[in-house]
């Protein structure tokens, strides 16, 4: 088997999901994708929520609670 351009499953799941509509511009679906990773502990979702929360994407414009979650991802 010859794989080119992948690196294999995904070990995140939602991750594509979350990044597709994000990239798309569908802020309020990709926020709602990522909430429950986010609050679940997963790296990669508190990272992509926080970002939303630092822009207001999909979502209320919260810069205290975008600073939490990034300092979660440290």
């Amino acid at each position: 088997w010859v794989l080119t351009g992948c690196a294999g499953p995904n070990p995140n799941p939602g991750e594509r999901t979350v990044d597709i509509a994000w990239t798309s511009g569908d802020y309020g679906r990709a926020f709602s994708e990522v909430q429950e990773h986010a609050e679940a502990g997963e790296p990669w979702a508190q990272l992509r929520i926080a970002i939303f929360y630092e822009n207001g994407w999909g979502v209320d414009e919260k810069i205290a609670l975008a600073e939490q979650y990034y300092k979660k991802t440290i």
